[in-house]
């Protein structure tokens, strides 16, 4: 495929790590970096305490402008296109990439490293979750071959989480399909007699992450070749189907979860079953005390329609073009996706970053569940969102709205899916997608 060859030619053997001196490092002392910071997520609000150290270690400076996703969105973007950024690092999540791209926003990190007086040695580059490095940091178009313009940290896949003593109880087994998954939510619902599965329903962005969580591994596109939508083909028919049978076997008031309302109701016992985020994983019991039933979770791979696939989400550390401390903000952000940073913030209950954090003896003594996460990372799929600068905010405002009013007012399959294809497909003539 083109994104491996993209990923060997960025990162492959070509690429020379060179011993980066404390001369080197100290040159930056001094001097102040200002970042992005997602506030209320996990990862980040970990990882932030890691920046003092980085700053007792270098002598550089950072600032940190908290705010959440949404509102992070505009502000690194109005930044971007200011002659210089009022960032000299980007904290980005995946789904802003496209646009960053299309704008010529980001640097190309490949120069950066192979900068003897920048790079840190034995960085590993190929040490980090492949899937996550596509997804944030490749582009496929020919313009960005041999290009990393990201580096993943707080990226997340899913997998399939599960109440191991009410299966044991009803003599259930965890979904290897889809199929199955949709028996055993009516299962669920008959015998245990509680709610089968959560998801988050209640928002733009978490209806179409729902959404395409269970559409990719139906076996199709959100677009066809041509670019026309994919939406009421077999692959939407049997999405929309689950989140019917999800929504009538669900919490009662599964339709108004977000993400972490989502990830919550599992964790204090309100369903049974969970496929989403790996935010679940047994390393998170520190970021969630009361969550009581950690020790009777089971976890398993995300089941698989007519294709295994699983999502690549989160965020990635970007250096914009117009940055003022370009070769500061890079000592910056190979410092805090490093082995040692990934795995202090691993332990303390933040997402794996690195196959070797994943592998680690003393991670798998703490946590012997995240086992399962190298299997499940081989089956994340960096293109399992549309990698087009418009399908953010196209898919957060009509999409999502007209999938969430018909879910919600049990609208046929036929006629809502079949409307939001022709909506689409004018919004993509629009666009100059799909010629007339």
């Amino acid at each position: 495929m083109r994104k491996s060859a993209q990923y060997a030619g960025a990162i492959g053997s070509s690429l020379i790590y060179p011993r980066l001196s404390v001369a080197d490092v100290k040159r930056f002392a001094g001097k102040t970096l200002r970042i992005n910071w997602p506030s209320g997520v996990l990862h980040f609000n970990i990882a932030r305490a890691l920046i003092k150290n980085f700053s007792n270690e270098t002598g550089i400076k950072i600032e940190l402008d908290s705010s959440d996703p949404d509102r992070s969105k505009v502000k690194v973007f109005e930044a971007c296109a200011k002659p210089v950024n009022d960032y000299d690092l980007i904290v980005f999540n995946m789904g802003w990439k496209a646009a960053l791209l299309k704008f010529g926003y980001l640097s190309n990190l490949a120069v950066l490293f192979s900068n003897p007086s920048l790079a840190v040695p034995d960085y590993q580059l190929d040490d980090l979750v492949r899937g996550y490095v596509q997804a944030v940091g490749m582009s496929n178009h020919t313009q960005h071959n041999n290009k990393l313009f990201g580096l993943p940290f707080g990226c997340q896949t899913s997998i399939f989480a599960y109440r191991k003593d009410i299966f044991a109880e009803h003599h259930l087994s965890a979904p290897v399909t889809y199929d199955e998954l949709q028996r055993l939510l009516i299962r669920i619902r008959l015998r245990a007699k509680m709610p089968a599965m959560t998801a988050a329903l209640g928002s733009s962005k978490s209806m179409i992450d729902s959404w395409l969580l269970h559409f990719f591994p139906q076996g199709e596109n959100i677009f066809r070749e041509d670019w026309h939508s994919n939406f009421a083909s077999d692959s939407g028919q049997r999405t929309m189907d689950l989140l019917k049978l999800i929504r009538d076997t669900g919490p009662d008031n599964v339709m108004d979860f977000n993400s972490q309302e989502n990830l919550e109701a599992f964790l204090k016992g309100e369903a049974a079953v969970y496929i989403d985020s790996t935010s679940v994983l047994g390393q998170f019991r520190n970021a969630f005390p009361d969550a009581h039933i950690l020790d009777r979770v089971g976890y398993a791979l995300h089941p698989r329609g007519h294709r295994y696939a699983a999502r690549c989400d989160g965020y990635g550390l970007g250096i914009p073009n117009n940055s003022a401390e370009p070769e500061a903000a890079f000592i910056f952000a190979q410092w805090m996706s490093s082995r040692e940073s990934d795995l202090t913030i691993v332990k303390r209950g933040g997402d794996p970053q690195r196959i070797s954090t994943i592998m680690n003896p003393t991670i798998r003594k703490l946590y012997p569940e995240i086992a399962i996460l190298k299997n499940q990372l081989m089956q994340a799929t960096p293109e399992w969102r549309p990698n087009i600068p418009e399908w953010d905010d196209i898919s957060t405002t009509f999409v999502a709205n007209i999938l969430r009013t018909g879910l919600k007012n049990n609208v046929p399959n036929e006629a809502l899916l079949g409307s939001l294809d022709r909506q689409l497909n004018n919004r993509m003539k629009q666009l100059g997608y799909i010629k007339a």
